[in-house]
């Protein structure tokens, strides 16, 4: 058996995060973390922006079946609604087999989402260095410049 603690090296983080959250989602309901953590690929963007899974209750002693309890913006609760089989279908079409039975709507506002930052434009001119003592210092200053008015990427 391969323990985490005792291999060296790096290992990717997409690999710990089912055993992380496990504890901690198992807990309300979300044995399938994978509802929460890839809700936007199972049920597509539209959908994803005005709903979000709370927990899912299955029967007692099953896991399989369960009820998805969802909170729903307000002007998208009678979309959602109409749409319930097809989510109902595509959650289950994720997994392989029949996790979620049903759909409960809770009407609610969604957490505020930070926007991501807009990436910078790649085409933006450089910035323009003139009076120095030679043409090549004049361009590295450039460059510079323009990497300096570059927004920083997390983590570098």
């Amino acid at each position: 058996m391969d323990d985490a603690r005792r291999t060296p090296g790096l290992r990717p983080v997409g690999r710990m995060v089912p055993g992380l959250t496990q504890g901690v989602l198992g807990r309300y309901g979300f044995a399938v973390a994978a509802i929460v953590t890839e809700w936007r690929a199972i049920v597509g963007v539209p959908l994803a922006d005005h709903t979000m899974p709370e927990r899912l209750a299955f029967p007692t002693g099953a896991r399989r079946e369960g009820t998805l309890h969802l909170r729903v913006e307000s002007a998208w609760a009678l979309e959602v609604q109409h749409l319930a089989h097809r989510i109902v279908e595509r959650i289950n079409g994720h997994f392989g087999f029949r996790a979620v039975a049903r759909l409960t709507l809770r009407h609610g506002p969604m957490p505020r989402r930070v926007p991501a930052p807009a990436p910078a434009a790649a085409d933006a001119p450089l910035p323009v260095v003139e009076g120095g003592p030679s043409a090549d210092l004049n361009a590295a200053l450039a460059r510079l410049g323009a990497a300096m008015m570059r927004p920083r990427r997390a983590g570098a």
